[in-house]
Formats: structure tokens, C-alpha cells, sequence
């Protein structure tokens, strides 16, 4: 199994043997494997279980032992009869000994597992990628289909296509979707915390384009606010936590200054709430003369007091 121990031939002791025959036992605790003996001939049969403290996080948030079995039923039963023997093998060992490098005694999320799962099938057949993907994903009808379909087709260049063609703004306008501001935003990230990769900034955005194609459409557009969310997940997901931090506090400074923009609001408002004595400050201060310089008064005695209620009071107030 990928090389983490030696198998001898139990009657000459030669290392140099080949598995002619694998499945799982009905407990599914173990691996049966038939092997051959190249020095010798000689036939024989190993039950090969990997020893592993390794827990999988469920969804639910309950723990289960890790399973490489369930790693080989969820290929098998997206494969059919595409695969060989041999290459679902192979393909189970790479993931679980991804999973056991990354992880060597702790946890690993089944999601993780999945995603780990779906790369291998990308590069390995895209009919089993298209159906592991149907249940990893939770695709629930063509269109979604089609639009994973479309995204593991890549335009030249190489570069993940992009299902989406708009997004939702904050104001519930819709805009043209724009790859590049992504790609700038997470290089930009990377920069704050040193980083130089451009290419790297751009792979990270096709793993972002990959996950909205999952999980919107144009008849479903992402808001602003889920692309930056989906940007924080790929760089968390794929070990990138200090640009990830950056990314944050870059999202945490812009909100803030559109606080402040909001803050100090709109002066006609203000001035007319003022002139036409609509506004209750107008109203309740006797101190307030309604003249030019009450008008000065009253607008700069607006905006403190909502820097006041905004920038200096803690949020538990109110």
C-alpha cells in the first residue's frame, strides 16, 4: 500500500512480489490480497488493515475511524466499469496516503476526503468525476450538471471556465462577473504577507471559480459578499492561513470604510431635516436658532453624534 511496508513471500522470503487478486473482507475491516512471488512462484494471501488513530469529522459533526474502504466503494460505484482493479487501487492509495501525510494522528473532514477524492477523478476520467461529483456536491438536476461539466473544460490557457457571467452587489444590482478582481484581491493578500506568486494567486482562483460554478448559477447569482467568503475557504482549505488572515482584515478595513461613508450621511437629508423642521433635534433643541448658523449647528451635531453611536460606543450598547 504505497510503499509503508515490505511484504515477504513466506516461502523464500523474497521481497519481490505482485498483487494478482484484492478485495475487501465481508467485515470490511481488511484488505484481502492473493500475491504472486516473482522469484519463486509461489502463491499466497495477506490481510493487510492500516493502523491509524485517524477520525473522520462527519458533517453532523459526529466521528467515525477513517475507512479506506469507503474511500474505494464511493470510485467504484462512480467508475462502474471504467476503472480496472489495478487503477482503483491506485487511485485509493494516493488519497489515503494524502489523507494519512496530512493528517497523521488527528482529524480530517469527510468533506476534505471528497474534495481529495473529485481531484484524482478530474485527472482520472470525467464520467466518474461527473457522478462522484453528483453526490459529493449534491447536484440535483442537469442544469447543475451541466454546469460542472462545463467547468472541467478549460479554455486556452488552461484556466477553469466560469459557469457565472453575473453576480449580485450589495445593493441588489447585478454586475459582469470578473475573474481578474479575484486573481488581484488574493495575489494582493498573498503580497501583504510576502508572497511573489502570481501563478499560484491564479490557481487559487480557479479553485474558487470551481466552487461557485458547484454552488450558483445566473439564475442564482453569488452576492459580493459569498465570492469573498469563497475565497477565504480556498485559501484556509488549501494551507494558505497567513493570506487568508490578510484577505480578512482587507474585507474587515473596506467594511469599515463603508461604514464611515454611511456615517457621514447625507447632507441634503440633513439640511433639509433642518429647513423644513422635520427633524426632531429641530425640533426639541431650544438651543437651535433657526438661522444660518442654527443650520451649521444642527448639520455638525448630526454627524457627531453619529460617530459617537457608531465609532466610540461599544456594539453591546444599544
Amino acid at each position: 500500500m504505497g510503499g509503508w511496508w515490505v511484504v515477504k513471500c513466506p516461502k523464500c522470503n523474497s521481497e519481490d512480489t505482485k498483487v494478482i487478486d484484492k478485495r475487501a473482507t465481508e467485515e470490511a475491516e481488511a484488505n484481502r490480497r492473493r500475491r504472486e512471488c516473482l522469484s519463486c512462484g509461489a502463491r499466497f494471501t495477506t490481510y493487510e488493515r492500516i493502523e491509524t488513530n485517524l477520525k473522520v469529522v462527519k458533517k453532523d459533526g459526529h466521528r467515525v475511524d477513517f475507512d479506506e474502504n469507503k474511500i474505494r466503494r464511493g470510485i467504484e460505484n462512480s467508475a462502474g466499469k471504467r476503472f480496472t482493479e489495478e487503477k482503483t487501487d491506485a487511485l485509493v492509495d494516493e488519497v489515503t496516503e494524502e489523507i494519512q501525510k496530512e493528517h497523521p494522528s488527528g482529524e480530517v473532514s469527510s468533506s476534505e476526503i471528497g474534495e481529495k477524492v473529485l481531484a484524482k477523478l478530474k485527472d482520472a476520467d470525467e464520467i466518474a468525476y461527473l457522478r462522484f461529483a453528483a453526490f459529493h456536491k449534491g447536484l440535483e438536476n442537469a442544469e447543475e450538471l451541466q454546469r460542472e461539466a462545463r467547468a472541467l473544460r478549460t479554455p486556452q490557457g488552461g484556466r477553469a471556465e466560469c459557469g457565472i457571467s453575473v453576480i449580485r452587489k450589495r445593493d441588489g444590482r447585478t454586475a459582469a462577473f470578473d475573474r481578474e478582481r479575484i486573481a488581484k484581491a488574493i495575489f494582493a493578500a498573498a503580497q501583504a504577507v510576502g508572497g511573489k506568486d502570481r501563478m499560484q494567486s491564479e490557481d487559487l482562483t480557479d479553485k474558487v471559480i470551481l466552487y461557485l460554478n458547484a454552488h450558483y448559477s445566473d439564475r442564482r447569482p453569488p452576492g459580493v459578499e459569498d465570492i469573498q467568503d469563497a475565497v477565504e475557504k480556498t485559501l484556509i482549505e488549501n494551507g494558505h492561513a497567513l493570506t487568508a488572515k490578510a484577505y480578512i482584515l482587507y474585507r474587515q478595513q473596506r467594511s469599515k470604510e463603508r461604514e464611515r461613508k454611511e456615517l457621514f450621511m447625507d447632507i441634503n437629508g440633513v439640511m433639509d431635516g433642518y429647513l423644513q423642521q422635520t427633524d426632531w433635534r429641530t425640533k426639541e433643541n431650544s438651543n437651535c436658532d433657526y438661522s444660518f448658523s442654527g443650520l451649521m449647528l444642527h448639520t455638525a451635531g448630526s454627524v457627531i453624534a453619529n460617530y459617537v453611536l457608531n465609532e466610540l460606543y461599544p456594539a453591546e450598547i444599544g
